[in-house]
């Protein structure tokens, strides 16, 4: 266990639990989306031909311009159809 010499330099455990995140680059399409892992997520369309970084967790996909967010959605919120003619938070590139 923890002996009496290391006992009040310990830390108390965080708040919150770690969230594992995965971070990749994607470029802003004409149509205002990002594709992700065969998914489509829409960003502000003023990002238009630009580079993002993506953060990538089990619950939500952050994408960043100049170290600040710039689009935050749930990851898990996939649908099937077109959003980019329709208002629907993201496409399956596979269909």
């Amino acid at each position: 266990m923890n002996s009496p010499i290391e006992r009040p330099t310990l830390a108390a455990l965080p708040a919150e639990n770690y969230v594992f995140a995965q971070w990749q680059f994607a470029r802003v399409g004409l149509d205002y989306h990002i594709e992700v892992d065969g998914f489509f997520y829409p960003v502000p369309f003023g990002l238009i031909g630009e580079q993002v970084d993506v953060r990538l967790t089990q619950r939500t996909l952050e994408a960043f311009q100049e170290s600040e967010t710039s689009a935050s959605r749930a990851a898990s919120a996939l649908c099937s159809s077109d959003c980019r003619t329709s208002e629907a938070p993201c496409i399956n590139h596979g269909e």
